[in-house]
């Protein structure tokens, strides 16, 4: 019996833990091709593309866009700069990516969210519910919005973009897991 008991807490343990564990999924793709960003380098034509995200026991990951690389060159060991404060350093973003463009900015940061109670989406309108504990969103990218207010259409783009993406404990104290995209263009 002591031993049910204990098998029993150590699998509730066990369950508890992977149940929590955010998991963040990303992809590229443009024109029907998938790039997979596992060497964190992708090229791409200049023309819109799509970033698809799917959260895994997560509502959003938090979304650095910039035209410089200050954050994508942080080394894996090397800590998030003012992690505390990222969300209220975080942009909004229009709901269901109505304009189809990302912030690109050196100061903000985006958070990429699905909120179904409040009809609310970082993404575009088509958001597809996995089970209950995972969604899959995308975001068309036709343009850019940067700091000075300006657009920036894609095919107009000359210079790399760098993506760093990031999930925290929901207290931002921690950080869980970070992905980086550098996209070069051809």
């Amino acid at each position: 019996m002591k031993f049910t008991i204990i098998c029993f807490v150590a699998l509730l343990v066990t369950l508890t833990t992977t149940a929590q564990t955010a998991q963040v999924g990303i992809k590229i793709i443009q024109d029907g091709k998938t790039y997979l960003p596992g060497k964190n380098e992708i090229q791409l034509q200049r023309k819109p593309f799509e970033i698809e995200v799917t959260l895994q026991n997560t509502t959003g990951v938090f979304v650095k866009a910039d035209f410089t690389d200050s954050i994508y060159r942080l080394k894996d060991n090397e800590p998030v700069p003012d992690l505390q404060k990222l969300f209220i350093e975080t942009m909004t973003e229009e709901n269901y990516n109505k304009d189809k463009e990302i912030a690109v900015s050196t100061e903000g940061w985006s958070n990429w969210s699905y909120q179904p109670k409040e009809k609310w989406s970082s993404f575009d309108k088509e958001v597809k519910i996995i089970n209950d504990h995972t969604v899959t969103g995308s975001r068309t990218v036709q343009q850019f919005y940067t700091d000075d207010r300006q657009t920036i259409k894609v095919q107009d783009i000359k210079t790399p973009l760098y993506l760093f993406f990031l999930t925290t404990t929901n207290d931002m104290k921690t950080e869980l897991k970070r992905q980086k995209i550098k996209i070069s263009w051809r």
